[in-house]
């Protein structure tokens, strides 16, 4: 008998959500899914996680960008440095 496709991320979610409001229960939702209530628990864990950890990549991405400025700012100067090198070193060879 073939298996049913894997839900999508989409299907996933709406289940997760039906389940975190009490619209459905655990095994219903597994059942809808065709799949293990183990495997819709794990999904929950996943989306639960996730929601978590994007409320504090906040504070990480304002830390990131500063770094990410710094770096640009480096790049900006060492490309500088180098093309007054190259300048310096072409006006030797003439």
């Amino acid at each position: 008998m073939p298996r049913d496709p894997k839900p999508s991320p989409e299907e996933k979610s709406r289940i997760v959500l039906d389940l975190l409001a009490h619209r459905i229960t655990l095994s219903a939702a597994a059942r809808q899914a065709g799949v293990s209530p183990q495997a819709v628990s794990v999904w929950r864990r996943q989306f639960i996680d996730g929601g978590h950890e994007s409320l504090h990549r906040r504070g990480r991405r304002s830390e990131a960008s500063r770094r990410e400025r710094e770096l640009l700012g480096e790049i900006s100067a060492l490309k500088a440095a180098l093309g007054e090198a190259h300048l310096a070193l072409r006006s030797r060879s003439y």
